[in-house]
């Protein structure tokens, strides 16, 4: 997989964390905590999203779940949850009803 590396926080989280943890107050510490708490866990509630929709992409686009299981590393069943969670969550067509035969005749 490319890009940034995912297996270690960046300097900047390392930075806060070492600062967070030398505050003397208990209470500082932990409203800081709870504030970075609510607002890393609004992240990934969104990576979560945009992992399900590409999930659903790759099998919109004709790829197999075994196939896309495998490109990602995961099992066929937890594709097959991202998928749906994926296409659950994209904002429903706008659709008109369409006419009748009969009706366009009129």
């Amino acid at each position: 997989m490319a890009g940034r590396r995912t297996d270690e926080p960046s300097s900047g989280d390392e930075a806060f964390l070492a600062w967070l943890e030398s505050v003397p107050d208990a209470r500082t510490r932990f409203e800081q905590a709870t504030t970075e708490l609510e607002r890393h866990q609004q992240l990934v509630q969104r990576l979560s999203a945009v992992r399900a929709a590409a999930a659903a992409d790759f099998y919109d686009e004709g790829d197999s779940l075994e196939t896309i299981a495998q490109r990602l590393g995961v099992s066929r069943a937890r594709v097959h949850q991202l998928v749906q969670e994926g296409r659950s969550r994209r904002p429903k067509p706008t659709t008109t009803r369409r006419r009748s035969r009969k009706e366009q005749e009129k």
